[in-house]
């Protein structure tokens, strides 16, 4: 699990200008009561594993540091990319991680009379 502390370190120190103090002891108590730590502990990871050589260059990884920060709201995140879920759980290692493939079906039908789509996920109640 990556150590909140660090986040909150790297975050106190590139917004010192804004940062209150007294934000510290409640991140004490819960790192991850603010958002932008949250998002912190993402982009630490993803760095990280750049640092190491695991990856060479950051591909999508700024979607998947949004995409975990909201999985980590809800504590459920659906999903086929094996880096994001690699990284989630290593965040938030009670997370339910569902990949997309295990669902029955997933249709997308494009209704032409419509601007948006109509999605209808067969087999929901195994995620739910």
């Amino acid at each position: 699990m990556l150590i909140p502390q660090f986040a909150t370190d790297r975050v106190e120190y590139v917004l010192s200008s804004r940062w209150r103090k007294e934000w510290r002891r409640y991140l004490n108590d819960d790192p991850n009561r603010f958002a932008i730590i949250r998002w912190a502990r993402f982009l630490a990871w993803y760095c990280v594993k750049r640092a190491e050589g695991q990856t060479n260059k950051f591909e999508n990884n700024f979607d998947d540091i949004h995409y975990g920060l909201l999985a980590s709201y809800t504590g459920h995140l659906g999903t086929n990319d094996k880096g994001l879920a690699e990284a989630t759980l290593a965040i938030f290692p009670k997370m339910r991680v569902v990949r997309l493939a295990e669902l029955d079906t997933l249709e997308v039908a494009r209704d032409p009379l419509s601007v948006g789509a109509n999605v209808v996920i067969s087999g929901w109640k195994r995620i739910l």
